[in-house]
């Protein structure tokens, strides 16, 4: 038989000696946070409805941002606009020149009365005709009373559309 071979176990091998850290534990306070997800919904909403009809060419404002009474908020086309206005004050200037010669026939009528020239239903019926066109009522300088609705045509004659009141909720 063959000789047996003696079987030595061998020792493991050594691994090197770890280096290690000591921290000395101390009590202290530390935030606790947590990372949630969610959805949020505002306390207040404010809807910004036109109040003219027009194109919007532009939006003058940042939505969410804060805006303030009389501030801008769009730009509307002044197009169709202006083409209004035109026409009114075309009718207007149509009414002044009719006031004019209404007002300046029936001062020829009055005088023309005067020498029987013409009858008194004409001067009545021109007088009619002038206080028609004053706007139904004397102005006593022989100014046609359609001044104040020139004034009325330049109002709100802009292209803007302003805010009301800020932030309305």
């Amino acid at each position: 038989m063959p000789p047996r071979q003696s079987r030595k176990k061998s020792a493991p091998p050594a691994f090197p000696v770890p280096e290690v850290e000591v921290i000395k534990a101390q009590a202290q306070t530390v935030p606790l946070t947590r990372d949630l997800v969610g959805r949020l919904s505002a306390t207040r909403a404010a809807d910004v409805r036109a109040r003219v009809t027009g194109v919007l060419l532009k939006r003058l404002y940042v939505e969410g941002s804060d805006v303030k009474e009389g501030q801008p908020l769009f730009q509307i086309d002044p197009a169709p606009l202006k083409a209004s206005l035109a026409a009114a004050e075309a009718a207007l200037a149509q009414a002044d020149a009719n006031a004019t010669n209404a007002r300046l026939f029936a001062q020829r009528t009055r005088e023309l009365k005067t020498t029987g020239a013409v009858s008194k239903s004409d001067v009545d019926t021109s007088e009619a005709n002038e206080l028609f066109h004053r706007g139904g009522r004397p102005t006593g300088d022989g100014e046609p009373a359609n001044r104040a609705y020139q004034s009325q045509l330049r109002t709100g004659a802009g292209a803007d559309f302003r805010a009301d009141r800020a932030n309305s909720g």
